[in-house]
């Protein structure tokens, strides 16, 4: 098992991951509003939005396997 390092590098994977993990509860919760409405409109993204949500689910993945 990996000994946790108190390292510049081990802080900064940390931070992406929380943002990741942020970032991917705004667009659930997002998603659930609009769900629940009484007149749901969907959901809109931009490609800017799209490769960003992409990023962040593989960094969560990535991060949680290694």
């Amino acid at each position: 098992m990996k000994k946790l390092k108190n390292t510049t590098m081990y802080q900064i994977k940390i931070f992406l991951f929380v943002i990741s993990i942020l970032f991917s509860m705004r667009l659930i919760t997002e998603f659930t509003i609009k769900l629940f409405q009484d007149n749901p409109e969907p959901l809109v993204l931009s490609k800017i939005e799209q490769v960003l949500i992409y990023l962040a689910v593989s960094y969560i993945i990535t991060f949680i396997l290694t």
